[in-house]
């Protein structure tokens, strides 16, 4: 007799070999053993869940003549010769060949004919829902009344592509995918039996590629040990069935995560060069950022992960330095690549280019890197804070070391030059270091608006006799008064618990006060053209500009991310007509412009008056020139860069 295959070799003869499906076994035995045997069946389930098999054992137990309890003897002359498909009582169907009318009309003719040897005539049709509808309408009254002696087995994969009139006149037993531990165990007394050694880590490799199907994990059983008789190892399994190893899955991860691209492509190139297949690896790598969320989220994540106790360590140590947006876009990333792997003959093509946006969410234009962006963004704003609160203070560039160099640092549209290059790009050489994937030019403006906060902060206390910082032009010609004082900072009925948001049209015409020329009249200060007045006293705009820190620490705490990142780059400038006026550099017209909406000004209003004891509306407006200090600006924002992103990553031209 000719090799047979070990899944076949090893399909359940009795309920007791039946792995996995207790609650589908134990009523099955205790209505064979209380003669209640229903005439209609449907097993629904994966595909190697055992659904075949509990049909055909259940034949054999209500046929059997020497039934032990409730499982067959396996050896009487009927389990025998079902047991070699010589019986014409039980009759197995494939119905993806056998979907038509006639099939099912001569079934009907046949059923009406009684058993030949058992006591019952056993009708197992496998993959039912292939059946077509007029199969279905033909089989529909013989189904709802049989003869006595005639019991039907319905097998699927899709239940759901069944009649209702179907369903609803069988018992309905649907089949769990069987765990992992159920099919390793399974796997461990095969190959005992084989006379065989193993790695337990190999057995339970194959028993998660299996993905619940105990035929599968025997079939792929059956190509290792084929491969070779000594011993299955880790890394046998993983050559034969082209699976990546957990070694490089925490590689590829760790890459990721450090934002090294080379390494990351380094481990795609072995990958692919040792024969692994790049869309399972995907797959494998879904699953891992899967288990990495788990972790993520949950108090217990035992529970719900399938790994051995080192990955579980890799995977808790890495989980730490991921937020959880990271792991949701790249899981995004990931998914999108599967896909069109799918149809592509450039799997590793795809998977590079993946690598690449993973690695740089700056060239990733979906609100999810956005978001990775300004969390980064945060994360290095909230370090700094911290070192400067702990005593700590970056290394000013400055002195004979370094101020040459900064010389030669170049400043363009808005982004860091230093070497020739824009900071943060990297050369093929310099790749294995990692990258900084945030737009230096972003990084600048936040930490600078940080630091003029700081200064606020730090000031002493302003005097209540202090002159206004702003006049207003009097209604007639060629006369200057004083802003007007104002009542208390409680504010009248007419602005207080009102959130006055609205920004008319003329708020484009409103500029800073600091670059426009000022002329003087009588010994007073005159308003330049298109300056913002107040018609209230400087008491307001120096509390606002005072708790202006405590104003941008409170929306952070609100977890209102583009508003605490944006609001950094901006300062108040004056108080007029209940409303605050925030300006803005000329070169943060996009983020002044993504902070202009109702509901951003509303929520910026209400953190005001929560910090300042009075309801103000909110306005914004643009820095109409330049500091007049150019170098001064210049030599203040190479230094903050450097601070930011560390002088080993700055190139220096010599």
């Amino acid at each position: 007799m000719g090799y047979t295959a070990l899944y076949r070799k090893w399909r359940p003869k009795t309920f007791k070999d039946i792995i996995g499906q207790s609650h589908i076994t134990v009523t099955l035995e205790n209505q064979i053993l209380t003669g209640s045997v229903a005439h209609a069946y449907l097993f629904s389930g994966g595909r190697g869940t055992g659904k075949t098999s509990t049909a055909k054992v259940f034949a054999r137990a209500i046929n059997c003549l020497d039934r032990q309890k409730a499982d067959p003897c396996n050896k009487c002359q009927v389990c025998i010769n079902i047991s070699k498909d010589t019986v014409m009582d039980i009759l197995e169907i494939d119905a993806a060949s056998n979907n038509g009318v006639n099939e099912i009309r001569e079934l009907r003719e046949n059923v009406k004919y009684t058993p030949t040897v058992g006591r019952y005539k056993v009708y197992i049709i496998d993959e039912v829902h292939m059946l077509s509808t007029g199969a279905f309408n033909a089989l529909l009254k013989t189904l709802e009344e049989p003869p006595d002696h005639v019991v039907f087995i319905l097998a699927t994969t899709e239940p759901y592509k069944l009649p209702a009139t179907i369903t609803s006149r069988c018992q309905c037993y649907n089949f769990k995918r069987i765990s992992t531990r159920d099919i390793s165990s399974r796997l461990a007394d095969v190959i005992a039996s084989l006379n065989l050694e193993a790695q337990p880590e190999a057995i339970d490799a194959i028993a998660r590629a299996a993905d619940g199907s105990l035929r599968d994990a025997l079939s792929l059983l059956d190509r290792t040990v084929s491969y070779g008789m000594e011993r299955l190892t880790m890394d046998r399994v993983n050559d034969l069935l082209g699976m990546a190893s957990n070694r490089q899955l925490i590689r590829m991860v760790d890459g990721y995560i450090n934002r090294d691209i080379p390494q990351c492509l380094d481990t795609v190139h072995k990958l692919y060069n040792d024969g692994g297949d790049i869309q399972h690896f995907i797959k494998q790598l879904i699953d891992y950022y899967r288990n990495l969320l788990i972790i993520k989220v949950c108090k217990q994540p035992d529970r719900l992960l399938d790994v051995d106790e080192t990955t579980m360590a890799h995977l808790t140590k890495q989980a730490k330095k991921v937020d959880q947006n990271t792991i949701t876009r790249t899981v995004h990333i990931l998914s999108e690549t599967e896909d069109r792997c799918k149809w592509s003959s450039r799997p590793r093509v795809l998977l590079e280019m993946a690598v690449v946006d993973i690695c740089k969410p700056q060239v990733d234009q979906s609100l999810e890197g956005l978001m990775e962006r300004v969390s980064i963004l945060e994360e290095m704003l909230e370090n700094k804070a911290l070192d400067q609160k702990a005593g700590q203070t970056y290394p000013r560039v400055s002195g004979k070391n370094h101020t040459d160099r900064l010389d030669d640092a170049r400043i363009s549209d808005g982004e860091v030059s230093v070497g020739g290059k824009p900071a943060g790009v990297q050369s093929p050489a310099e790749g294995h270091q990692g990258e900084k994937n945030i737009h230096q030019a972003d990084v600048l403006k936040v930490a600078n608006r940080q630091t003029e906060a700081e200064e606020i902060k730090q000031s002493p206390s302003l005097e209540k006799d202090d002159q206004p910082l702003f006049m207003e032009r009097s209604g007639q010609a060629g006369s200057m008064e004083k802003a007007e004082q104002p009542g208390p900072m409680e504010g009248d009925g007419g602005t207080e618990g009102k959130s006055l948001t609205s920004s008319s049209a003329e708020d484009s015409s409103l500029t800073s006060t600091s670059s426009d020329p000022v002329k003087e009249q009588g010994g007073k200060r005159a308003l330049a053209k298109g300056e913002v007045a107040e018609d209230q006293t400087s008491d307001e705009i120096l509390t606002i500009s005072k708790h202006w820190p405590q104003i941008l620490d409170n929306a952070k705490k609100q977890k209102e991310m583009l508003i605490s990142t944006f609001m950094h780059l901006g300062k108040p400038i004056a108080v007029k007509g209940g409303d605050v006026y925030i300006e803005f550099p000329k070169e943060a017209q996009m983020h002044m412009d993504m902070l202009n909406t109702d509901e951003r000004r509303a929520i910026i209003g209400d953190i005001i008056y929560k910090i300042c004891g009075k309801q103000y509306g909110v306005k914004f407006v643009a820095q109409k020139k330049e500091s007049g200090n150019h170098l001064e600006d210049m030599d203040k924002f190479v230094n903050t860069i450097v601070n930011e992103i560390g002088i080993d990553n700055v190139d220096i031209i010599e």
